[in-house]
């Protein structure tokens, strides 16, 4: 990620747009292709640099490229919430979390953190849309004003409503249109997106049980699980989760090799599946 001071330089606007061209996919995604609200889709990049400024995240916006419309429009989601909370004067919002930003900084953050941060985030969100987002963004959408600011509540009025909260509430869904659009690269074999997960004997877990708390904590990443099969009086001790794209395993995994999950009390273990050859040698 480029630092927003790289724009005090006298350089040309094809330079300056190279230096953030990374910036700038990422935003033509999220206004094209999630056809976001261009000004607000402008405060969520700016405050994803601000993470990355602050060190509580490493190639956020890099990495992002790589992934699926699904978890892109969650996080992006999340980072609304989050320009939502600190514009109020309330510490926390209610029943509402960010799990996809705590999973992906660097100390966990929570809403509570960005609401103890305000001001540092608000002039820190306003620096990079002045020195960043204004000027790199300008050609995207040659049609849309992309003014400077003083202050991002000037620009944030529709964040406000009761509505924005609520919606923020509800697991976000792209379109198969977007989906196919963010996704235009080689079509991945299930197995290489496929993870495998072991549960403890005597804690049994249901589908719905895994369903529901993968698609809590990831969005809409879940293709299909496939359970153990298993007689009437016994639990199935594994399964395979089946995401739509390898990068939302690798999310998923947090780039470990294995990972430990509680779900309602209950480990459960998950790791890259291996599918494993049962034909045996032919005999001499």
């Amino acid at each position: 990620m480029a630092s927003p001071s790289f724009a005090n330089y006298l350089v040309t606007q094809e330079q300056f747009n190279t230096f953030h061209n990374i910036d700038r996919l990422l935003f033509t995604w999220l206004v094209h292709s999630l056809r976001r609200d261009p000004r607000e889709s402008m405060q969520v990049i700016a405050l994803w640099i601000w993470l990355e400024q602050v060190g509580q995240c490493r190639y956020l916006v890099a990495n992002m490229l790589k992934w699926p419309a699904t978890l892109i429009t969650s996080l992006a989601d999340e980072a609304v919430l989050v320009l939502t909370c600190i514009e109020s004067n309330e510490k926390t919002i209610d029943d509402v979390h960010v799990p996809l930003t705590q999973r992906m900084t660097k100390d966990g953050v929570s809403l509570k953190y960005f609401h103890e941060n305000r001001l540092a985030i608000i002039h820190g969100v306003t620096r990079n849309i002045n020195d960043v987002c204004s000027k790199a963004f300008v050609d995207v959408l040659p049609n849309v004003l992309l003014p400077t600011v003083n202050d991002i509540a000037v620009q944030r009025s529709l964040l406000r409503s009761d509505e924005m909260v609520e919606m923020l509430r509800r697991p976000a869904i792209s379109s198969n249109s977007d989906e196919q659009e963010m996704n235009k690269e080689e079509v991945v074999p299930q197995d290489e997106r496929t993870i495998f997960l072991t549960f403890s004997k005597g804690y049994p877990i249901s589908k719905n049980e895994i369903k529901d708390f993968f698609t809590r904590n990831f969005g809409e990443c879940i293709e299909t699980i496939c359970m153990q099969e298993a007689a009437a009086v016994e639990q199935p001790l594994y399964a395979r989760l089946v995401v739509y794209s390898a990068s939302v395993m690798e999310v998923v995994l947090d780039g470990q090799s294995k990972a430990k999950f509680s779900i309602n009390g209950k480990h459960v273990w998950a790791r890259k599946f291996v599918r494993r050859n049962h034909k045996s040698p032919p005999r001499s």
